[in-house]
């Protein structure tokens, strides 16, 4: 899920009219740089709407074959008839568990890269990119594309992402955004699978909190699956 927030952030940023190049400065990274970075990863994880549009996605989409396979496997026939109801309780309800942890994962994987990309924009540049994904022409303009609806941009909203060129800003982008998204994807690909395995194992945690002393031990440390 949060690889294609990537992806579709090199969609929404392949300008149609100014090439990439990416010629990173070098410069002395401020404190200041950092939180601008990872203000801005906010702005994209969160703030557009997509991670969320991908869990519920793949809720639509994969959780009642999960719910199913839940229902007949090994461990809940394992289970007193009390705590069966717990695991069915928390199989209703994980969907909005996982939502939340997936969010958690997402801050821990923005505070993890942030640093590796603060360099590229100034302070004023990354607000500048901030306020473009922030702004609801900008919001609409990113799901558009995420969902692959480049076809139905309008001429109003091709003039905003030209506008949004014509500033410090977006020149900047012009300058290092592939290389902006070519860290990214590095970096993340490092840090995600410390936060995922992190992620299963808060949510193995609250699965063993409901099932009590009913819960398997290989449960408790490990992320398998149910």
């Amino acid at each position: 899920m949060i690889r294609a927030l990537l992806l579709a952030t090199g969609l929404l940023f392949a300008s149609p009219a100014l090439a990439q190049t990416p010629t990173p400065p070098a410069q002395q990274v401020s404190p200041q740089q950092v939180e601008a970075a990872r203000d801005t990863l906010n702005a994209l994880m969160f703030e557009t709407g997509l991670l969320d549009q991908s869990v519920n996605e793949f809720a639509a989409t994969s959780w009642p074959e999960l719910r199913q396979r839940a229902a007949s496997s090994e461990l809940r026939e394992s289970l007193s008839e009390s705590r069966r109801a717990a695991l069915d309780q928390f199989v209703e309800e994980a969907p909005a568990i996982i939502q939340g942890e997936v969010r958690t994962g997402a801050a821990e994987l923005i505070a993890a890269t942030s640093g590796s990309i603060a360099e590229l924009f100034s302070i004023e540049e990354w607000q500048g990119i901030a306020a473009f994904l922030r702004s609801s022409e900008g919001r609409g303009l990113f799901m558009k594309l995420a969902n692959g609806q480049r076809s139905t941009l309008t001429s109003d909203e091709l003039d905003f992402v030209r506008r949004f060129y014509d500033s410090p800003a977006g020149r900047a982008f012009a300058r290092n955004g592939a290389e902006l998204n070519r860290r990214l994807m590095a970096s993340m690909e490092a840090e995600m699978p410390a936060v995922m395995a992190r992620v299963r194992t808060r949510l193995f945690a609250r699965l063993c909190q409901s099932l009590g002393d009913e819960c398997p031990t290989q449960l408790q440390p490990n992320a398998g699956a149910l």
